[in-house]
């Protein structure tokens, strides 16, 4: 059987092997699926619900002196929460730190403990840098990047569904009756 030369083969071909760009780190993945501005679906993939600091840029207001000296002033940063299986809708800056501290979180639950060949201390392998890691877990945890249209199509679908709750116990309104404007008399 002939063998085939490695630039014939293409990357599907193979199976069990798969190609990741390894030249990048975590927040480089992130910041490739979406952009700081859009508003993203996200994932909780742990079992124990998630906490987060995060400060809206627009709570940061900036002030120059006569000495040009720029002063910064913040208000407290937002505390969020997404529970443990859950999805919601964030925005992308507060996506980006939510996605970072779940993969810590999760890489650092999935520790491997090894003994040192040499002595008998245990290493703690949190494999944070594991590019294929890092696209598996984007991949489950980032549930896409919303459209305006999308999220009009989503929440005239949820207005919808609540006039039908609302309408179920009572009579539907009939047009015209009783209505003295379409009078022509």
């Amino acid at each position: 059987m002939p063998r085939i030369e490695q630039s014939q083969v293409k990357p599907d071909q193979l199976r069990g092997i798969t190609h990741v760009d390894n030249t990048k780190n975590f927040m480089e993945r992130v910041h490739k699926r979406f952009r700081p501005h859009d508003t993203v679906r996200v994932h909780n993939l742990d079992d124990e619900d998630l906490y987060w600091q995060w400060l809206d840029p627009e709570d940061e207001t900036y002030v120059f002196t006569e000495d040009n000296i720029k002063v910064v002033s913040r208000n407290a940063p937002g505390l969020w929460m997404i529970k443990a299986g859950e999805e919601d809708i964030l925005n992308g800056a507060c996506a980006y730190l939510m996605l970072d501290v779940l993969y810590q979180t999760m890489a650092i639950k999935k520790t491997g403990v090894t003994e040192h060949p040499l002595d008998e201390r245990e290493i703690k392998n949190f494999n944070l840098n594991d590019p294929l890691a890092q696209e598996q877990f984007l991949d489950r945890a980032f549930l896409g990047k919303l459209t305006p249209a999308a999220m009009q199509r989503a929440a005239m679908q949820q207005l919808e569904s609540k006039n039908d709750d609302k309408s179920k116990g009572r009579p539907k309104a009939t047009v015209g009756a009783g209505d003295s404007s379409n009078n022509t008399d």
